[in-house]
């Protein structure tokens, strides 16, 4: 978590006790948007596999790779906005995507 101070530089600290486990439970469902949302990233050359420690997506390896974990984490992050949880896209997957 990160705060503004007037005349300093933004504080970070390590997030309150409890909230790791929080993300950790909700999470737990399931990975499956942020893994698409990553591997759509991927496919249309705005990620680079160089940038995760492979010649190419499938060269990844998921254990051991915070790069990556914090990637996908922050993909599956995504569908918590409100901008997604309040959005209704009806249409096909092709459409969908590029609305």
């Amino acid at each position: 978590m990160c705060a503004p101070r007037a005349r300093a530089p933004t504080a970070c600290s390590r997030p309150g006790p409890g909230l790791d486990d929080q993300a950790n439970k909700l999470a737990g469902g399931g990975h499956c948007y942020g893994f698409s949302l990553v591997s759509l990233k991927f496919f249309d050359k705005l990620l680079s596999p160089l940038d995760y420690g492979g010649p190419s997506p499938r060269g990844l390896t998921l254990q051991g790779n915070l790069a990556l974990q914090r990637r996908l984490a922050e993909a599956w992050a995504v569908q918590m906005s409100p901008q997604v949880l309040l959005a209704d896209y009806l249409g096909t997957p092709t459409r969908c995507s590029t609305s």
